[in-house]
């Protein structure tokens, strides 16, 4: 995260973490951000700009504590992780992996995708799953429907990212 204004304009301010999320319409509503040994939040309406790159605000002071938003208590008690959260088929039962990744629309700003790699990496693949095989995002777990749900290779997920100009944030 990069501040445009402030004591040093352009100076690196943060590292996004994980972002605030709707579970019901997978619409994001704010970045969680690690700033000053601090986690600081910013609602998707004040970040100016983002690419795959960087998230530009306007100054750092625009980073608040999450007591300090008033009206945001609803949407924060509603929060579901996504980085790390474990993804279950509805058919299968079964855990499928953790979501390791996501692409999300800048515009809307929506889900898009998730990507989830298997708990135990020398038995599994990788997945990719479009938002309209999500049937619930829980903060325990995210349900999807997992008939005939594609299995990647390395390579394959590297084309697509090349594809893609929207952000991802991995950790």
């Amino acid at each position: 995260m990069v501040a445009k204004e402030g004591m040093v304009p352009g100076m690196h301010v943060g590292k996004i973490s994980d972002l605030v999320v709707d579970p019901k319409s997978g619409k994001i509503e704010a970045v969680w951000v690690k700033a000053a040994r601090q986690l600081k939040i910013i609602r998707i309406a004040e970040i100016i700009h983002w690419n795959e790159i960087e998230f530009l605000i306007e100054e750092e002071n625009d980073l608040s504590n999450p007591e300090e938003l008033p009206g945001f208590a609803k949407s924060l008690e509603q929060e579901c992780q996504i980085i790390g959260n474990t993804v279950v088929g509805k058919n299968s039962k079964s855990k499928l992996g953790k979501i390791v990744n996501f692409v999300f629309d800048t515009t809307a700003p929506k889900i898009l995708s998730i990507r989830v790699k298997p708990e135990w990496f020398l038995f599994g693949f990788t997945r990719l799953i479009p938002r309209s095989r999500i049937i619930k995002i829980e903060n325990h777990q995210v349900t999807i429907d997992d008939t005939e749900v594609k299995k990647v290779t390395e390579k394959e997920i590297k084309k697509k990212k090349d594809e893609f100009v929207s952000p991802v944030i991995e950790q």
